[in-house]
């Protein structure tokens, strides 16, 4: 009976260390991720990359012969890695701005491929990228400079991810300091001299600086009238946070509408703005014509926050202004309607 007993527990004990050792197996081999390549002078074929890198070396496990072999991904005629799967279901997440939603799947995903960081579009790093992105888009500057500094391998990236991490540099410093204006001139400087980045980038950059001009006007001016000694201040603020607005036209549309906001204040803080509202009860062309600058672009934008770009948005001074808006060529003959009709 008790030699019975020893050689059961025996038994068990190399059950339980098999069944330990097949459930870790099963999570490495969760983690690895598969490449098509094309050696010299050979055929493409899909290898199991295995959780193990030098600079752009790969490793992987040769079947024929159970060796761990490896390849450098830069001497390959053709080196791809296919995309893992949650990958691309948190890319689709991002895909429909859930942003907090994204940022979680995106780091999971950065931190499970890590061991791959070193090569040529994987996983990891397009995670971090796409993460980096998503806290810009939510306006999180505090988590951008959280992200950037813990950025993995930010030396591996390519030209476009990089013109992406170097403006994400400046947008982790976006603040409303008024004494950070010279660095953050100097910063967007250097930054947009990238001939890299694109629109929407370069608009990034122009709301970071609107920011900062506009921290050169008191708040308590913006929220009442601004002074004579401060509207070039505000004029700049205006013309570049007006930049950041154009620069990024499409879906990504965070930036831009809160850049529209805050120049649509400044202006509303103008001389004459307030005072011309007023005159402007049962507002036609003619009383439109004689309104002041500043009043007329900020009607405008408040007129297209409201009706284009954020139709839900709920704020007094937007709503206000917007129904000050007048087409002046509404009832009058489209340019061109005669010669065509002829």
């Amino acid at each position: 009976m008790k030699s019975f007993n020893i050689i059961a527990l025996a038994l068990a004990a190399t059950a339980c260390i098999s069944g330990t050792a097949v459930a870790q197996q099963k999570a490495e081999d969760a983690n690895k991720i598969k490449a098509y390549v094309q050696f010299e002078k050979g055929k493409p074929m899909n290898i199991a990359l295995e959780p193990k890198q030098d600079g752009t070396k790969f490793f992987y496990m040769d079947k024929s012969t159970e060796q761990l072999l490896g390849a450098d991904a830069a001497k390959c005629d053709l080196f791809y890695i296919q995309t893992p799967v949650d990958f691309a279901a948190a890319a689709k997440t991002y895909a429909s701005c859930d942003f907090e939603g994204a940022r979680k799947q995106l780091a999971a995903c950065k931190n499970k491929y890590k061991a791959y960081v070193g090569l040529p579009g994987n996983p990891c790093t397009k995670a971090a990228v796409l993460e980096l992105e998503c806290a810009i888009r939510q306006m999180k500057w505090a988590d951008v400079k959280e992200l950037v500094a813990s950025f993995p391998n930010p030396g591996s990236l390519e030209v476009n991810d990089k013109s992406l991490y170097e403006v994400a540099k400046v947008m982790s410093n976006v603040s409303d300091n008024p004494g950070a204006l010279e660095s953050m001139k100097a910063a967007v400087e250097t930054a947009k001299a990238d001939k890299y980045i694109n629109s929407s980038q370069y608009g990034w950059l122009m709301y970071a600086l609107g920011r900062v001009y506009a921290a050169q006007v008191p708040a308590a001016e913006i929220e009442g009238t601004i002074s004579d000694k401060n509207l070039a201040n505000a004029n700049l603020a205006i013309d570049t946070l007006c930049q950041a607005a154009v620069s990024s036209h499409g879906a990504q549309m965070e930036i831009p509408v809160d850049a529209m906001m805050r120049a649509v204040k400044l202006l509303w803080a103008m001389p004459g703005v307030k005072e011309y509202v007023a005159q402007a009860n049962n507002m036609d062309v003619n009383k439109w014509n004689a309104a002041p600058y500043n009043f007329k672009d900020a009607v405008a934008l408040a007129y297209l926050i409201k009706n284009v770009y954020a139709p839900d948005l709920k704020d007094a001074t937007i709503d206000r202004l917007a129904k000050f808006h007048v087409n002046t060529l509404e009832g009058k003959e489209k340019p061109g309607a005669a010669e065509k009709a002829e």
